[in-house]
């Protein structure tokens, strides 16, 4: 008997109409199934095969982060804006029949490792942002790969994300738009006050390295999958690079990437 987890996320699916649905339709199929509203007690009675999130990409990056060190997958059905996580939309739920007999295909995402100065290290889906939070004063940050001066920013922020990243704040900062099948790391530079900063792409095996060299009294912050939000002081340093879990997501309509980027950005 397989068992299915769903979180659902009440602010998005309000009374949890379509959460009932889908326990249903789940129930019906003879799985065993549960409700959750917090991902971290995804697990609580045991590993599921699959979590089914019920919200947006942000819903979605806040249960990857659970999932993927137990290696679960998850499928998406979208309550969001966009939803470029997400495969299924609420008037699609009884498609996750298919999942259930069989018809499926498991996508694997590619996440970071974020680690500050203080040791304290994260695993992101989307991306790292180190930015001067929401005061508007201008940051200086030099960024490193591999130990190798690159370039330093004076701009409002920098962000470093993966391909699945490439189309949330980056896109929306100019980073360029890359296919999440790719393993790579991009920096795109927040409101760069330099006409020669560009977005830079990376390969998956770089460390990179940025320094906060911004003087008194601005004060930078790092901010992973839009969650936390970590004061960095002067001079201290951020590491990033590919983190060994990622995660998976489940696939059952044929759209590709870029049939779902052009459906989503019309």
């Amino acid at each position: 008997m397989k068992y299915i987890v769903i979180y659902a996320n009440p602010d998005k699916d309000v009374d949890l109409v379509c959460t009932k649905k889908l326990k249903t339709i789940i129930e019906n199929a003879s799985c065993r199934v549960d409700v959750i509203t917090d991902p971290e007690r995804f697990a609580d009675n045991g590993i599921p095969e699959l979590l089914i999130v019920l919200g947006g990409d942000g819903t979605i990056m806040h249960a990857a982060r659970c999932c993927s060190t137990a290696g679960v997958p998850i499928l998406g059905i979208n309550f969001g804006r966009v939803g470029f996580m997400a495969e299924l939309d609420p008037d699609e739920i009884a498609l996750v029949s298919e999942y259930i007999n069989g018809n499926y295909s498991i996508e694997e995402r590619m996440m970071l490792s974020v680690k500050t100065e203080s040791g304290d290290e994260y695993c992101v889906l989307n991306d790292a942002v180190i930015s001067n939070g929401a005061v508007s004063k201008i940051t200086t940050l030099d960024l490193y790969c591999n130990d190798s001066f690159v370039a330093e920013y004076t701009a409002d922020g920098l962000i470093i994300a993966t391909p699945t990243g490439s189309t949330a704040y980056s896109m929306s900062a100019g980073g360029p738009l890359i296919d999440p099948s790719l393993a790579c790391l991009l920096s795109t530079p927040i409101c760069s006050h330099s006409l020669t900063s560009r977005p830079m792409v990376f390969s998956a095996n770089s460390v990179i390295k940025i320094i906060n060299k911004s003087p008194d009294p601005v004060r930078v912050y790092l901010t992973l999958d839009g969650r936390e939000n970590i004061n960095i002081p002067f001079n201290a340093s951020i590491i990033v690079k590919r983190a060994k879990l990622v995660t998976k997501l489940i696939r059952i309509k044929k759209d590709g990437f870029y049939n779902l980027l052009g459906k989503k950005m019309n």
